[in-house]
Parts: C-alpha cells; sequence; structure tokens
C-alpha cells in the first residue's frame, strides 16, 4: 500500500504547511494570469467581449436568447443574417451551453453583454478544478494532482494553439478539451467500484458536456467503449442498465437541438476548410514553427510545455504496461486515439469535416494526468538517487536547455515582461511591427488578451444606424465585422463567418470571391439578386474603385472603406410593395394581388403565408435563384395584398 502522505512530505517537505504553500502560489499565479488575459473592466463590462470569432458565438447567443423568450424555441428564422438564415439550426452546435447560459443569467436580471462573458470566466475557472480532482480519481496523490494541475495551467495559457483557442472564440470547446477528463475518471473508477453516486454524477456531467460542445463524444467514446468491453462480463445487469442509462440521459438532454440538427441537415456544407493537419505538422509543432495558419491557429507554436508532458506520459505508459496497471488500457487508447486524430486526421475525409489538430487540446490535457504520475513515481522509487554523476550533470545540462523555451513560450503570452527591442536611429515604425503574432521582443505584438468592442466597429455600427432610411443590404468583408453588425444593429447582413457551413452561405459575396480581380457581371448581379445598398471592404476595396456605375465611396473609417450602390435596390426580384422584417416574420404590403410577388430572401420549408389580420390564405414556394441551392420565396398569384410569412416552426 502506497503512503501517499509520505510521498507528499518527500515532494513538498516534512511541513504539512508547505503543500498548502505551494498550492496557495499556484493558485495566486493561476489568478493573476486570468485577470491579465481577462481584464476585469472588460470581462465584467455590460457589452459582450469582441474580436475574431468571439462576435460569432455573440451573434448565437442573443439570436437565440430572441428565439428563446419570444417563442420558446432554441431557433428562429432570422432576417438579419445572409437574406433570411436559419440560426440556431446546425452552425452553432458548438454553442448550446453558452447560449443557454447567456439566456439563463440575462433572464435573471444580468446585461446580456456580462451574461456572455461569464462564461469564459467560468471556463478558466473550471481549468484547475477539473484538472485536479481528475487526477485524484485516476489514482494521484494531492502533491502529483497539483503538479498535474500546474502542468494542466502552463498549457491552458502557455501552449500555442490552446491558448489561441480560448482567445479567439474557441472557449467552448477549449472547456471541453479538459472536461472530458471528469467523466473518463468517473467511469473508471465506477467500473472499479460500482458506487452509485459515481454513476450519476456521470450523467450530469455527460449531458452538460454534450451541451459544451458536441466533440467531448470524439475525445470520450473510443476509450470509454474499450473500458466498458474490458469490464463488461464481470458487470451485473444493474450496472449495464445504469450506463445505458447515462447514454439515453445525455441524448435526451441534448435532444433539443439535436432534433433541429437533424431536421435542417440537408442544408449541410462541407466543412473540411480549417484544421486538416497532417504528420508533418507533427515535426513543425516539435520544434515550435508555423506551417499553415489555416491548421495550427493564428498564434506562434509555443509547444515547450506541450511535449514534455507527452514525453513525461509516453514513459508513464511503459511503466503501467510493466507493472499491469489497470490505467494502462484507458491512457493508452485515449493518447494513441487522439494523437492519430491530432496528426493524421486530416488525410481522411471524415476526419477533415471535425477538424482535427483541435484534438491537439484534448491530447495535452490527458497527457498531464501520466506526465505528474512519473514525477510521483520517480519519488516513490527513489530513481534519481542511484544515479551517477555523469548523468546528474546531462540533467542539469538538458534543464538548462529546456528552461529558457519553457520561459519563452510563456513570455510569448506575457510581452510586457520582455525588454523592448531599441530600434535603429534611422527606423519609421511600420505596421507590420505593431501586430505580429509570430516573435517575442521584436517586432511587438499584441498581447493575447480579451479587449474591448475595436473603437473602427463601433463608428461602423454607428454610422450604418444612421444612414439605413431605406431598403437594403450591407455586404461586410471582415467576417468579424459582419457578425457584430449583426448583433449590434439591426441591419440585414450578408457576411459574418465566411466558411459558415449551410448553404445560405451562398449570399455571402466575400466567400465566393474572397480575393481576386471579380469575372464580368458578377458585382452587378450580386447586387441585384441580394438588395444589397452598402458594401464595406477592408482588404480588397479596390478592386470596388473599378466599378463606379455601381458603386460610390461614401465613407471611410479605420482601413474600412463603405461604398453605396448606385443601383435600384429592392426586396422585391418580382412585383412590388414594401416589406418590414424582423425575426420570424416577414411584413409585405401593398402589392398587386393578381401578380406573383418574388421575395429576395431565402426560402425555408417552415415558412407559411398568411393574409395580414385574417385577410385571406397564400401559397409561398421555393423560387430557383443561380448558384444558390436554397433559393428566395415566391408567393403566386391570388395572394391578398398585404400577408404576412410567418416561420411556424
Amino acid at each position: 500500500m502506497i503512503d501517499r502522505d509520505k510521498i507528499s512530505r518527500a515532494l513538498f517537505g516534512k511541513s504539512k504547511y508547505v503543500y498548502w504553500l505551494c498550492l496557495a502560489l499556484v493558485l495566486l499565479v493561476y489568478v493573476l494570469l486570468v485577470f491579465y488575459f481577462e481584464p476585469p473592466h472588460v470581462i465584467f463590462g455590460d457589452l459582450p467581449i469582441s474580436g475574431r470569432d468571439l462576435d460569432t458565438h455573440v451573434e448565437q447567443a442573443y439570436r437565440v436568447s430572441e428565439a428563446l423568450d419570444g417563442w420558446g424555441k432554441s431557433w428562429a428564422y432570422d432576417p438579419q443574417m445572409l437574406a433570411g438564415y436559419p440560426n440556431g439550426t446546425i452552425f452553432d452546435a458548438d454553442n448550446k451551453a453558452w447560449e443557454l447560459w447567456t439566456f439563463a443569467l440575462w433572464k435573471m436580471g444580468l446585461p446580456r453583454g456580462l451574461a456572455f462573458n461569464l462564461f469564459l470566466l467560468f471556463a478558466h475557472i473550471m481549468c484547475p478544478i477539473v484538472i485536479f480532482f481528475s487526477a485524484r480519481m485516476f489514482g494521484l496523490n494531492r502533491s502529483s494532482a497539483l503538479i498535474a494541475m500546474s502542468l494542466g495551467l502552463a498549457v491552458w495559457f502557455f501552449d500555442g494553439f490552446i491558448h489561441w483557442a480560448w482567445w479567439e472564440g474557441m472557449t467552448a470547446y477549449s472547456l471541453a478539451s479538459f472536461l472530458f477528463l471528469l467523466p473518463l475518471a468517473l467511469f473508471y473508477n465506477y467500473l472499479a467500484d460500482r458506487r452509485r453516486w459515481r454513476v450519476i454524477l456521470l450523467a450530469v456531467v455527460m449531458a452538460l458536456g454534450h451541451l459544451i460542445h458536441p466533440y467531448i463524444f470524439f475525445m470520450l467514446a473510443l476509450p470509454m467503449v474499450v473500458l466498458y468491453a474490458s469490464r463488461f462480463r464481470s458487470l451485473k445487469i444493474e450496472q449495464h442498465l445504469s450506463i445505458a442509462g447515462v447514454v439515453l440521459l445525455t441524448i435526451a438532454v441534448n435532444w433539443y437541438w439535436l432534433a433541429v440538427a437533424i431536421r435542417f441537415w440537408h442544408y449541410i456544407l462541407d466543412s473540411g476548410y480549417l484544421g486538416a493537419s497532417t504528420l508533418d505538422h507533427l515535426f513543425t509543432d516539435y520544434f515550435g514553427l508555423v506551417s499553415d495558419r489555416s491548421v495550427t491557429g493564428g498564434a506562434g507554436m509555443r509547444s515547450g510545455f506541450r511535449f514534455i508532458s507527452l514525453a513525461a506520459a509516453a514513459v508513464t505508459l511503459f511503466y503501467w504496461k510493466k507493472d499491469g496497471d489497470r490505467r494502462f488500457l484507458m491512457f493508452a487508447v485515449g493518447l494513441i486515439s487522439l494523437a492519430i486524430m491530432t496528426y493524421v486526421g486530416g488525410y481522411f475525409h471524415f476526419g477533415q469535416q471535425v477538424q482535427p489538430y483541435r484534438f491537439a487540446a484534448p491530447l495535452i490535457f490527458l497527457s498531464v494526468i501520466p506526465a505528474a504520475y512519473l514525477v510521483q513515481r520517480i519519488v516513490e522509487t527513489r530513481a534519481l538517487a542511484g544515479l551517477p554523476l555523469t548523468a546528474r550533470l546531462l540533467g542539469v545540462i538538458i534543464l538548462l536547455v529546456a528552461a529558457p523555451r519553457l520561459i519563452r513560450d510563456a513570455l510569448y503570452f506575457i510581452p510586457d515582461g520582455v525588454p523592448k527591442a531599441a530600434a535603429l536611429v534611422d527606423e519609421k515604425p511600420r505596421v507590420t511591427d505593431m501586430i505580429g503574432f509570430g516573435n517575442i521582443g521584436y517586432p511587438e505584438h499584441k498581447v493575447f488578451a480579451h479587449e474591448p468592442i475595436h473603437e473602427d466597429f463601433l463608428l461602423l455600427a454607428w454610422w450604418l444606424e444612421n444612414h439605413k432610411g431605406y431598403d437594403g443590404r450591407v455586404a461586410v468583408e471582415n467576417w468579424t465585422l459582419g457578425e457584430l453588425l449583426a448583433w449590434k444593429t439591426d441591419m440585414q447582413v450578408l457576411g459574418g463567418f465566411r466558411l459558415r457551413n449551410l448553404q445560405h452561405s451562398a449570399a455571402n459575396f466575400f466567400r465566393r470571391y474572397p480575393v481576386g480581380m471579380l469575372p464580368r457581371g458578377e458585382l452587378r448581379r450580386f447586387l441585384e439578386t441580394y438588395s444589397v445598398r452598402y458594401v464595406i471592404a477592408s482588404v480588397t476595396f479596390k478592386r470596388f474603385y473599378d466599378s463606379p456605375s455601381m458603386l460610390t465611396r461614401v465613407a471611410e473609417i479605420g482601413h474600412h472603406v463603405i461604398f453605396e450602390s448606385r443601383l435600384p435596390v429592392s426586396f422585391f426580384a418580382r412585383g412590388s410593395g414594401e416589406v418590414k422584417a424582423s425575426m420570424n416574420l416577414i411584413s409585405v404590403t401593398g402589392t398587386d394581388p393578381d401578380e406573383d410577388v418574388v421575395l429576395r430572401y431565402h426560402w425555408l420549408e417552415t415558412l407559411r403565408c398568411k393574409g395580414a389580420s385574417g385577410g385571406g390564405a397564400c401559397d409561398i414556394v421555393r423560387e430557383p435563384v443561380r448558384d444558390n441551392p436554397v433559393g428566395f420565396m415566391r408567393i403566386p398569384a391570388g395572394h391578398p395584398a398585404d400577408f404576412d410569412i410567418i416561420n411556424e416552426y
């Protein structure tokens, strides 16, 4: 029997207070880092944290909050995005818990922006808690669990991909990438001791974990299935039923959004654009190189803590296999399967669809527990005591070489701690020197900390709010700006996240033509087809200066140029009248009942046409649109002069 207290004293000294002192020191550093990267005036503000993909999740959370509040549904037909878009159906599958969290706190009286922000703080708070208690459940003593927690926090803050992920907006996934340790530990222990409270807690965590991010399924499925199969014959019928109950509860809790996703799955597009990693990324990660930002993220590749943890975990697996330790099977299956998914998944179609490189995060977090165990084992066996002097000196040399890399990894994310590089006497500052993410010290780069909404974005939103006195949409190149305009204004936006995996993204001009010259006639066709009043270009604005007969530059805010269309703008492709659109409702007035009406809004099978104020029935059918598989909506002749298009779910 291992004396855990004895090991703890060996690790941290004889005094029982040393452990608590070390714990307090780790937590102090952790709190300081949290509020360095999440400044209190930002995270506790009334407005949501903005930037990168965060505005996509703000837009989703706000729209779902409106749908829940107004109709008791988790999705809605949203005419404000992409000429009519089923918001809350599929694209936000990674945001369900964040949406419910925001809605619940908002209904409790908090500003909606603050409610949204607190989910990010929750993710930070959960990281040390989940890792520590998972490590304890996997048999580590409290001192080794503290080491696991510390290593987990090091990769949370200082691994290039993981920090980038939660900073740029993949917060829910980042949370799931360590949260999966908890159900894994609970399942492992339940199969060993059959305690009922473990399976009850497991059911709750599994259900909530899949709400936080559905990819937690891929993190857990294989190791859990292998564990279950290895104990299948030893389990009683009661245990089998309990495990089945976990599965059923998880499905039941998540069914409200799964059913909606299945219902609209025919609109899904290929999603294999980002994170398609292959074996070469294993080598570039190891050497700290960035080969493809669409795979590994926009941060520099800082991977020192990652590979120390993975290497130590590999050594532990060797010992567990040799000793016949029952932890070997689960950790071997989990680590190997996640490593294969991370560095081989890009070769296969299915792997590409789930962005395989993102599985680097759960791979690293899973490794910190066996890595910390290795320290525990070294202390238990006094393995270092018998080493010859030469081996000890070699270890010191390796430490002296490795330590600076780890320190540089940390300082990369804390550039305030790096001495400023002096400029040459005749050197003038360049824009590229101010916004880089790839170096440390020179050129300077931004801190990977969350910030308030960019001032240029606020000015653009203000400008549009004051120049929207007529029909028309705004086509937006910068996808963060597009999402922000959708949640912050009542403008109808053609833009947002460019790789949205639903067919409705055909209405995003900048998805079709992200760069380069435009095919002849395409700009005119787009402006007319989608009733575009304004185009906001942030990078490729020069190509719009070549069409003065169609676009006129009317404003310039920061590096964003606003063009106004000189073409007639109307939401009617056929017919005439007035249109007012809001969530789940398009009100049309003043039409000719004897003429077909074609509205430049996307058709959806749940939409119904009804005469305004009980003024008779009308039909709604799909109207084909070139290069748009969704199509617009046509109301055949014989309709009331005034009618409403209603989403009836």
